[in-house]
């Protein structure tokens, strides 16, 4: 994709939305592998005065200069700038991609139920504000939203890209199929030390001093404490973490105290935030339900419905039951002698990755395999598209020991879908395996895994007629098979394959010129229509 284009090669525009900095509109005209669709951001006259235009003409250059894998990801958790627009050599905008349709959300109000882009701002509420709204959000699923974004963080600083101005309206939410979230409003972030716009902080999203420099790792790590701190809470605007629920973690409740209260250089890493997440969450679903019960909610909450709170019952002058305390009680695991609080967190993250590291060498011991390829864990990331054909729910099972392929040939048709194959132990070997592409899920967001997968001549035959047949939509592409269930990772491993095609472009830019294995962006993958 050409990194600069004329304003009138977009062709007609269709406002989508206007904002404090520009107007967005359709860009129809503008394709990319990456994404379903893109827009134009078009700046208004007086932002342009501060535009720096060379900083913006780096953002294309940056994702371009990024790794295949890379890139995708970028472009999967971003409205990252993919092309600047300029009017008669003058800059005035860029085309990014358009919200993905899972980052929109249905909210109840006075006159009914409408579709709005899914802010983060619409979940630091109240529960009964959340209830009102049609918004259903757990526990587990808030401490898996922070999860995604200390992952987006963690992903953007190794890069070299910091958000800068975080806050609720520029940060998007999914909670479905699983939850996930995207920057918007990225041309505001800081690349390589330079940036298009003026560091500016929303509102209430204010770093603690004056003196602390805007658009820093250091500085993102405050704003994610604070949004984590109001997303617990259900508040928009606290920044006292007394205020957090009771059922909040020892670990979580400690990240976030010390995130907030803390000067730059002495906060929580986001090695830390991971560690302290990942026991949340494990916590939250080892532990039976635990009304969310919250010193600030407490009084609102009785207040709402018109009574008085049972702590304001009594003698005059007697101190109310859910008065935060005057020194906030944190568990602090106990440091060696000597020993810093940042050393503390820093310790605390290197044993949870020397865990990691031995258990997945001793799980590697324990499942060594034969098979041609490997079966990656599913318990996160992109595990089905958004368009298309439907991936059916597949259950899996093991079958009893087979050594022929003349056993998988139960399977039949249903349409696209190869029902009931599995995989030889001989099909792989030498003079019988024909190697045909196989798209798996990923643990990455908006990726799969794609992996060449052993098949007959006889089977392989019968996969390209049936992908063939399908009128003009394999033109740009290659025949491969959609494998949700992993049963090409594992020999006789029954379950489905549905016919796909794999963009030829996206083939090359990926360097897929030949059978490997490697991740590949969802949008690679052309589903039957």
């Amino acid at each position: 994709m050409s990194q600069r284009i004329e304003r009138s090669r977009i062709g007609k525009l269709s406002k989508i939305s206007q904002g404090g900095q520009g107007v967005v509109f359709h860009a129809p005209s503008i394709k990319s592998p990456y994404a379903a669709s893109m827009v134009y951001k078009e700046y208004k006259p007086n932002v342009l005065v501060d535009c720096d235009g060379d900083a913006l003409s780096t953002m294309p250059s940056f994702l371009e200069s990024l790794s295949y894998v890379d890139g995708a990801r970028l472009i999967s958790l971003s409205a990252w700038p993919c092309v600047v627009v300029e009017n008669q050599g003058a800059t005035v905008g860029f085309v990014m991609p358009a919200v993905p349709d899972e980052f929109f959300t249905h909210l109840v109000t006075v006159r009914g139920s409408s579709k709005v882009i899914a802010e983060f701002q619409h979940l630091l509420n109240p529960e009964h504000v959340l209830t009102q709204r049609g918004v259903e959000l757990t526990d587990e699923q808030r401490y898996v939203l922070l999860q995604e974004v200390v992952s987006a963080l963690t992903f953007l600083h190794q890069i070299q890209v910091c958000v800068g101005d975080i806050s609720p309206k520029n940060l998007l939410f999914s909670l479905s199929p699983e939850p996930a979230v995207y920057f918007i409003d990225c041309d505001a972030m800081r690349v390589d030390q330079r940036t298009v716009h003026p560091q500016l902080e929303t509102p209430g999203w204010e770093v603690p001093t004056k003196r602390e420099e805007l658009g820093t790792p250091e500085s993102d790590i405050f704003k994610l404490g604070l949004l984590a701190l109001r997303l617990l809470v259900g508040d928009q605007d606290t920044r006292d973490p007394r205020h957090l629920p009771e059922s909040t973690p020892a670990l979580l409740r400690q990240a976030i105290a010390e995130t907030v209260g803390r000067p730059a250089g002495k906060r929580p890493p986001l090695s830390a935030w991971t560690y302290a997440l990942t026991r949340a969450i494990e916590d939250v679903r080892n532990r039976p339900p635990i009304p969310r019960i919250t010193p600030a909610s407490t009084k609102v909450n009785a207040v709402a419905a018109g009574t008085q709170p049972l702590s304001t019952v009594g003698a005059a002058g007697s101190t109310p039951s859910h008065q935060p305390p005057s020194t906030y009680p944190v568990w602090t695991p106990p440091p060696p002698p000597g020993q810093s609080s940042a050393a503390k967190w820093i310790a605390i993250a290197a044993a949870v990755l020397i865990g990691i590291f031995v258990l997945s060498r001793v799980a590697q011991a324990g499942n060594k395999s034969t098979h041609s390829t490997y079966r990656p864990s599913t318990s996160s990331g992109y595990s089905s598209p958004t368009t298309g054909f439907g991936i059916d729910p597949t259950t899996t099972w093991s079958l009893p020991t087979l050594t022929t392929t003349e056993t998988a040939s139960r399977w039949y048709w249903d349409g696209m879908w190869m029902r009931n194959y599995w995989e030889g132990r001989s099909d792989c070997d030498p003079g019988i395996k024909r190697e045909y592409w196989v798209v798996q899920p990923s643990d990455l967001r908006g990726m799969y895994e794609l992996k060449p997968g052993c098949f007959t001549g006889r089977v392989v035959d019968a996969l390209n007629a049936r992908c063939q047949s399908y009128g003009n939509w394999l033109k740009a592409g290659r025949c491969a098979v959609y494998d949700p269930g992993e049963i090409m990772s594992q020999f006789e491993l029954e379950g489905d394959l549905q016919v796909v095609a794999l963009s030829n472009d996206c083939l090359v830019e990926a360097g897929q010129t030949e059978y490997k294995q490697n991740p590949i962006h969802q949008y690679c993958v052309v589903w039957p229509t």
